[in-house]
């Protein structure tokens, strides 16, 4: 068992080596299983890539994916299109190209961007969970324990659609101290994957 001191210098580390109060934990994944899992607009693509989620190399991807689909497209998404590797590697590259498609958004899509992410962030890690060292291991601190979970519940600012799942929600379970804590952390799994099948409005409908 770890010691609180070293279990504090963790997690201040996973804090403070990651600049995005969205990210703390840094997860990222891949554009494709961004695509696969929402019905992505500029916006989400922005935020995603905004808070290290996703590679600014999605903005590529989805700009072919656009170009693709539709003849009708404004500049910057073509502009996008054509950035080669080379001028990728390149954080800022991808800018202003993506502002201006992501500002062509309508302010109702916007303000569901930030749900739809952390949908697709709690779908790749209950879908990668083993990477993540157990999502449900217990970190024990002054304040209780630590998860994955509590990390994302935190980071979306304490969002209630997830509130009841939320690792350290278990203390106030009222029938949890008549559980064990395999049995504990079963049901929280089991609330997480019917909150990403049943909360269609995170993703696609």
């Amino acid at each position: 068992m770890k010691n609180n001191y070293e279990i504090f210098n963790r997690v201040n580390n996973l804090i403070c080596n990651n600049a995005s109060n969205m990210n703390t934990l840094g997860i990222s994944f891949p554009y494709e299983f961004a695509l696969q899992s929402a019905d992505l607009n500029w916006h989400d693509i922005l935020l995603a890539i905004e808070n290290g989620y996703l590679h600014q190399e999605a903005a590529i991807k989805h700009a072919i994916n656009v170009l693709k689909d539709s003849d009708d497209y404004p500049q910057a998404v073509m502009d996008l299109a054509i950035l080669t590797a080379n001028e990728i590697v390149y954080a800022h590259s991808i800018y202003p190209f993506i502002n201006d498609v992501a500002d062509m958004v309508s302010n109702d899509e916007k303000e569901k961007s930030k749900n739809k992410l952390m949908y697709i962030v709690l779908k790749w890690v209950l879908e990668n969970k083993d990477i993540y060292d157990n999502c449900f291991d217990e970190i024990t601190t002054p304040d209780g324990s630590l998860t994955v979970v509590e990390f994302i519940y935190h980071n979306f600012g304490f969002p209630s659609e997830i509130n009841h799942f939320a690792n350290w929600q278990i203390v106030s379970c009222p029938v949890a101290h008549l559980r064990s804590k395999e049995q504990n952390i079963n049901s929280i799994y089991l609330d997480w994957k019917n909150i990403l099948m049943n909360k269609v409005w995170f993703g696609k409908n």
